[in-house]
């Protein structure tokens, strides 16, 4: 990834599905963010060590290998400061993000979403 003087900050987006991945990619790195994927937890969690520059963390929540809550978890017991944002698509949402929340999550929010949306929960995090 190179990174220029107009990137704000750099973000992980975790999530099984490759078009969300992609969309949510397209959407961040038009609003000036250099973007890192991850498939699930286990490989969020390799690129988390590898690569220290990651200011924020998007994650879904129903993942194969390590679900979103685990890695919250995971990133909590290693660092309080990481901004997470967790996401999910699940009929029970607010249930499921409210035990997000509770792990460690700094903010939520349902999928489909709102590009716009995104950018202003992402900005308001890191400023």
């Amino acid at each position: 990834m190179r990174m220029n003087s107009t990137t704000k900050a750099n973000i992980l987006v975790v999530d099984d599905d490759p078009q969300i991945l992609k969309l949510i990619q397209a959407v961040l790195e038009e609003g000036g963010y250099t973007v890192f994927t991850a498939d699930d937890g286990v490989e969020a969690i390799e690129l988390l060590e590898l690569q220290k520059s990651i200011d924020v963390v998007i994650t879904d929540i129903m993942m194969p290998r390590k679900e979103g809550v685990g890695l919250i978890r995971s990133i909590r017991r290693n660092d309080k400061k990481m901004k997470i944002i967790a996401m999910t698509s699940l009929t029970d949402s607010e249930a499921v993000l409210n035990t997000a929340m509770a792990f460690g999550a700094d903010a939520t929010f349902k999928k489909p979403f709102d590009p716009r949306d995104l950018i202003n929960k992402v900005d308001s995090l890191i400023s």
